[in-house]
């Protein structure tokens, strides 16, 4: 296979931003339709990127037998059913993070993907992040020691939204559910190691709001190490961007700070680098200015399409994105029950009335 077919289902900010410009980017690749249960949106998208097929039911575009690959950049809940429908239909699967609202909801997933013989790869775009991509190898290295303690602040000050699906309880999570899996698939990649116990304070702080807006969640490692996740939709701005996006890494003999641009930016992180007494900042160079060659989702789109092409294994599988969904639906248990949480978790069906009964702040 030389070149393939893609349809993208959803067309809202993920899809304008991390899909649809680098599949038209990309030469070994032909955009055929896009989706949305919106027409207006997808037909606005089709115009843009100009796709010939436009639709408000993704089930035309997944039954289509010219189409060989999807993205699918729709709300969260949408996520498990719309994945096993199209690997039901052969197409190998680009879906957005969160994985899905559970860790059966990932299981149906990985299982459909698994028995149509498709690849499943979930959208965590910040592995492909040159910045990030160079603490993986500085850490690997060995140079700094071993890593024993990581944390993120990721904020952003919104004060006011209720209405989008961020805020609702049938997505089957907030803030930390929408960030802190990020964060949580950084961390095991960093650290070559899985997340053994989990314990979380949530809160909901805006009025309106049916699922957290601000998480604080601790987590240990199999071999020992300690990570924490606090973001916040309540917390503060960056001076320059949006959001705020800032954490730390501890070894044994060093450390590494690093401070992130919004996500919709094509500039690469600040890392600084701790070493023998000494700091350092690591040097990275960005390339190209449209297409920018060196942009996360534009080298995540690149590297799904080789592996469509050439039916390699992509580095972030389906069991990547479970393990993140397993951790979130961990750190709900562990608000509700006010107690650590074990992993692995047996069984566990997230029910949307939980979030009810998570605290409010007054």
């Amino acid at each position: 296979m030389s070149k393939i077919h893609v349809g993208v289902i959803g067309a809202g900010g993920a899809a304008w931003i991390g899909h649809l410009p680098w599949y038209k980017e990309n030469p070994n690749v032909e955009l055929v339709a896009v989706a949305d249960i919106d027409e207006s949106k997808a037909r606005k998208a089709a115009e843009y990127f100009h796709i010939p097929y436009v639709y408000s039911d993704y089930e035309k575009l997944v039954s289509r037998k010219d189409i060989d690959a999807v993205s699918i950049c729709t709300p969260v809940h949408l996520h498990a059913e719309q994945t096993v429908r199209a690997a039901e239909e052969g197409k190998h699967v680009l879906v957005e993070k969160p994985m899905a609202r559970d860790v059966l909801e990932c299981d149906d997933m990985i299982r459909a993907c698994e028995k149509a013989g498709v690849i499943l790869m979930v959208g965590f775009m910040k592995r492909f992040n040159p910045g990030f991509q160079k603490i993986k190898e500085l850490l690997n290295s060995g140079a700094l020691g071993k890593p024993h303690f990581m944390e993120v602040h990721w904020t952003l000050y919104d004060i006011k939204g209720s209405n989008a699906f961020r805020y609702k309880a049938y997505t089957g999570g907030g803030i930390f559910q929408d960030h802190g899996s990020h964060y949580i698939d950084l961390f095991r990649w960093w650290l070559n190691d899985e997340v053994s116990e989990v314990t979380a304070e949530l809160n909901l702080i805006v009025s309106g709001r049916e699922v957290e807006d601000h998480a604080v969640v601790m987590m240990r490692f199999k071999r020992g190490a300690i990570a924490v996740i606090e973001t916040s939709r309540v917390g503060p701005s960056h001076e320059q961007y949006g959001l705020w996006e800032r954490g730390q890494i501890y070894c044994t003999r060093g450390a590494i700070l690093f401070d992130v641009p919004d996500w919709t930016s094509y500039e690469l992180p600040i890392i600084k680098i701790l070493k023998e007494g000494l700091w350092e900042t690591a040097t990275m160079y960005k390339r190209g200015r449209y297409p920018p060659l060196h942009y996360m989702f534009k080298r995540e789109i690149d590297y799904f399409v080789e592996c469509v092409i050439s039916g390699k294994e992509p580095l972030v599988t389906g069991w990547d994105g479970r393990a993140a969904i397993e951790v979130i639906n961990a750190a709900y248990l562990s608000q509700l029950e006010d107690r650590k949480v074990k992993l692995p978790l047996k069984g566990f069906k997230l029910k949307t009335s939980i979030f009810n009964k998570f605290p409010r702040f007054t």
